[in-house]
């Protein structure tokens, strides 16, 4: 049974590779107050069962152990309980370890590494290399797996995943992932994007100090570009938030930009807010969003528009204050209000718009593919077809 977080344990100086890492699913479907929580759940280390040459012994019956594990979990449908070892491997080509290694470092770490290939759910062909570890005095346990993925075709994938725990009950987690595939969903023949994401999670314990972040980024060859961000953070529970400060503060971002050869214009949006705990709590946030050119509605030229807000601890609004600009050829209009009998509406003779960002700063769709050389340099591999939704075939032309 995994330790729960913020439970004081001594971690075994005992390594397995059978780790097999959580879905993503309850992650994306989570509200985002949630996701810590989720990753608390998901993601700390499995607990290390394999020993070393110091256990020559323990060690034999372990990797026997997990290798029958994964004959098992791997068999088909229609394999019997009499199916052999060797049988059940050959019929589950989706994972085929090819080397495991263990190693001791005199008085600084234990690790173990194995490698397998496994074929995704598109036919692509994904090499994987996973460490794990435990420090020589056995108050820490990590976890490293990396990956690169493709197919014969357009689809290349890198990623990795960090994890790690202390006895003392700390946990991390973080990953990263960047895909080059087709853009399916253009409309165009040989379209491609680039989508990156990335997450980092920490705790100090059950019941302490925690934060969270993601970063996703999606680039089109047409030059669209989307992106967004969240991060949260939190102290422990019963900490007292210095005067003006928070308990648990929350921030989400995000960006759009329009393709190159349309109309200019760019889209984004903020939202933050935060709130205290115990006797006189309350909470206060605040949210805007711009929409230049293309974005704009009503044939604006552009149009700025958010709110600033306070309530009690039950969730009663105690303040709040809205605002907006709507800029045309000419001039601006300018409104606002707040529940304290402030108020204005007025309209401004200008013949000058807002600025804004025109373009991604990175530079597009060339910067894209400029900012992922490691990427590109992924070997094809792998002579399997594509399934009906994601067709490969012709989009290399477009780089």
């Amino acid at each position: 049974v995994m330790p729960q977080l913020g439970v004081a344990y001594t971690p075994t100086p005992k390594l397995s590779e059978a780790a097999e890492d959580a879905p993503l699913k309850e992650l994306a479907e989570a509200e985002p107050r949630d996701v810590p929580s989720a990753f608390a759940e998901m993601f700390a280390p499995k607990p290390l069962d394999v020993a070393f040459a110091s256990d020559a012994t323990a060690k034999a019956a372990g990797v026997a152990k997990v290798t029958a594990e994964k004959a098992t979990t791997t068999t088909t449908a229609t394999a019997t309980a009499t199916t052999t070892q060797a049988e059940a491997v050959a019929a589950a080509p989706a994972y085929t370890p090819s080397f495991k290694s263990g190693s001791e470092s005199e008085g600084k770490q234990r690790t173990w590494t194995v490698t397998w290939t496994e074929v995704m759910d598109n036919g692509a062909t994904k090499v994987v290399t996973r460490t794990r570890g435990v420090t020589a005095d056995g108050s820490v346990e990590f976890e490293e797996t990396t990956w690169e993925a493709s197919d014969a075709f357009s689809f290349k994938q890198l990623g990795a995943i960090k994890l790690g725990r202390t006895s003392s009950g700390a946990a991390w987690r973080e990953s990263w992932c960047e895909t080059l595939d087709t853009d399916a969903d253009s409309g165009v023949a040989g379209a491609m994007k680039v989508h990156r994401e990335a997450e980092k999670w920490g705790s100090a314990g059950a019941g302490g100090r925690e934060w969270y972040e993601t970063w996703r980024q999606t680039d089109h060859s047409d030059g669209r570009c989307i992106r967004s961000a969240y991060k949260m953070g939190k102290l422990a529970d019963g900490e007292h938030a210095e005067y003006g400060h928070a308990n648990e503060w929350h921030e989400k971002w995000g960006e759009e930009w329009p393709r190159e050869c349309g109309p200019n214009g760019a889209f984004k949006w903020f939202d933050r807010w935060a709130n205290t705990h115990g006797e006189g709590a309350r909470k206060w946030g605040e949210s805007w969003e711009e929409k230049h050119g293309l974005y704009a509605p009503d044939g604006l030229a552009a149009r700025r528009m958010g709110e600033a807000w306070e309530a009690d601890c039950w969730g009663n609004e105690t303040y709040k204050k809205t605002w907006g600009e709507s800029h045309f050829d000419g001039g601006v209009h300018k409104y606002g209000g707040d529940t304290r009998g402030a108020g204005w509406d007025v309209t401004e003779g200008s013949g000058e718009h807002p600025w804004y960002e025109g373009r991604p700063h990175h530079g597009g769709w060339q910067g894209a593919l400029n900012h992922s050389p490691f990427l590109l340099g992924v070997e094809r591999r792998g002579d399997r077809l594509r399934d009906a939704t994601g067709s490969g075939g012709g989009g290399w032309d477009a780089l």
